[in-house]
C-alpha cells in the first residue's frame, strides 16, 4: 500500500490518543456505563490494536495479536461470571467496527491514500474484529457450559449428599429431582463414598425427593444400585407407594434392606 510506512508511523505515535478516544467515541454513542477499570482495558486492548494495525501495514499480514485474543476472551469471563448474557457484549461490537473504520478512513484521506489501499486496511481492522467476535463467543460458550456443569454437580451434591449421623450410621437425604444428571453422581460420589465409609448402616430418605421425569426408573435404580452394591444394611426411609413393587421383590431377594417410615425410626432400628 502507498505511503504505507508514513501512515504506519502516524498511526504508531498516536496509537494511545486515538484508543482513548475510541472508546470514549464507543461510550458515548451507546450511552454505556462501564467501570473505569473497563475502559482501561479497552484503551489498552485499542492501543495494541493500532500498533498492531500499523505494524501489519508494513509486513502485509491479516494476523490477529494474541492480546486481541486474550482480551476478547476475557470479556467473556466477566459476562459468564456476572451471569450477564454475551448480547451486552457482542451488541458493542457493530458500532465500535464503524467508528474504527471512519476513523482510519480520515487518517487515509489526510495522507491521500487511494481508495485500494483504504479498502485493504479496512479489510484488516474487519479481520480482527471479526476473529475477536469469534473468540469472544467460542469462549463464552466454553465457559458458560462449564459453569453450568459446576452448578449442576452443586446442586447434585446438594440432592444427594451423605451425612454421618453416628458411628457406623451414615444417611443419604434426596432431596429435589433425581435426574439422570443426580443419578450419575450419586453413583460416581456418593456410592463410592458409602462404600468407603464401610458403614454398618446406610440409610436413604426419600420423604423430599421429587416426582418428575423418569423419577420412579431413576429411583428403582439407585435403590438397586446401594442394596447390591454395599455390605451396609440399607433402610429406605419414606419411600413413595409406587415403589414398593419393586421394594418387595428387593425384600424377598436381599437380606441388607429394610422399610421405614421415618428418619428417627430407622435410627431407632440402628441401635437395637
Amino acid at each position: 500500500m502507498e505511503n504505507a510506512k508514513i501512515v504506519a508511523k502516524h498511526i504508531t505515535d498516536n496509537a494511545q490518543q486515538y484508543a482513548e478516544s475510541i472508546v470514549d467515541k464507543i461510550v458515548d454513542i451507546m450511552g454505556l456505563d462501564i467501570p473505569t477499570w473497563e475502559k482501561k482495558a479497552a484503551s489498552g486492548m485499542y492501543h495494541t490494536f493500532f500498533n498492531h494495525l500499523a505494524a501489519s501495514l508494513e509486513i502485509d499480514t491479516y494476523r490477529v495479536p494474541e492480546e486481541v485474543l486474550t482480551w476478547s476472551e476475557e470479556n467473556a469471563e466477566r459476562t459468564v461470571a456476572s451471569g450477564r448474557d454475551i448480547y451486552e457484549v457482542i451488541r458493542r461490537y457493530p458500532p465500535s467496527r464503524m467508528i474504527v473504520s471512519n476513523f482510519i478512513t480520515e487518517i487515509c484521506m489526510d495522507y491521500d491514500v487511494s481508495i485500494y489501499g483504504t479498502a485493504n486496511l479496512t479489510k484488516r481492522i474487519n479481520a480482527m474484529f471479526d476473529m475477536s467476535i469469534s473468540q469472544t463467543l467460542a469462549a463464552y460458550g466454553r465457559l458458560k457450559e462449564e459453569k453450568e456443569l459446576e452448578l449442576r454437580e452443586e446442586l447434585a451434591s446438594k440432592s444427594a449428599p451423605l451425612v454421618l449421623i453416628e458411628e457406623g450410621t451414615y444417611l443419604i437425604p434426596l432431596a429435589g429431582v433425581i435426574d439422570e444428571f443426580t443419578l450419575s453422581y450419586v453413583k460416581h460420589y456418593t456410592f463410592i463414598e458409602a462404600r468407603k465409609s464401610r458403614a454398618k448402616h446406610l440409610l436413604i430418605d426419600f420423604t423430599r425427593a421429587e416426582k418428575e421425569g423418569d423419577w420412579e426408573t431413576n429411583l428403582c435404580e439407585l435403590i438397586d444400585l446401594f442394596v447390591t452394591g454395599v455390605e451396609s444394611n440399607v433402610m429406605i426411609i419414606g419411600a413413595p407407594h409406587e415403589l414398593l413393587p419393586h421394594l418387595s421383590t428387593l425384600l424377598k431377594k436381599q437380606a441388607n434392606i429394610e422399610l421405614c417410615s421415618s428418619v428417627s425410626q430407622a435410627v431407632e432400628q440402628t441401635r437395637k
